[in-house]
């Protein structure tokens, strides 16, 4: 028996789902396919002071990022030197999905594109 709310598991003895108080089911029905996001890049920087600034403005905001290598600039120990990033895997690319691009971008319009490092 089965939750069709929250999917939980019971044995045949129960009835109803007690966190939901919902009627169980003998089979859950397929979950829906997760429909996909179509993200654009709106900033990147190899200066973590700015993928700090970038967080907290685009959280601030509450407009959903991913930040593209940022947990990648220390891989095979060369970390963000010289060139302020991981020459390896590029820099911190921020990526919002493409409904809040022109939001991001204008959250975004006074920060510094091309810096070369945090100095």
């Amino acid at each position: 028996m089965f939750c069709p709310s929250c999917r939980d598991e019971y044995r045949k003895v129960f009835l109803t789902c007690a966190d939901c108080g919902v009627a169980l089911v003998e089979e859950l029905p397929p979950e829906p396919e997760p429909e996909a996001i179509d993200y654009v890049t709106v900033f990147e920087t190899g200066s973590q002071s700015l993928v700090a600034v970038v967080r907290s403005i685009l959280d601030g905001a509450q407009v959903p990022y991913v930040a593209k290598n940022e947990t990648l600039q220390n891989l095979f120990g060369m970390g963000p030197i010289g060139a302020g990033f991981n020459v390896a895997m590029g820099p911190v690319r921020f990526r919002v999905p493409r409904e809040r691009e022109r939001e991001a971008r204008e959250l975004l319009t006074e920060l510094p594109y091309a810096e070369d490092d945090d100095g």
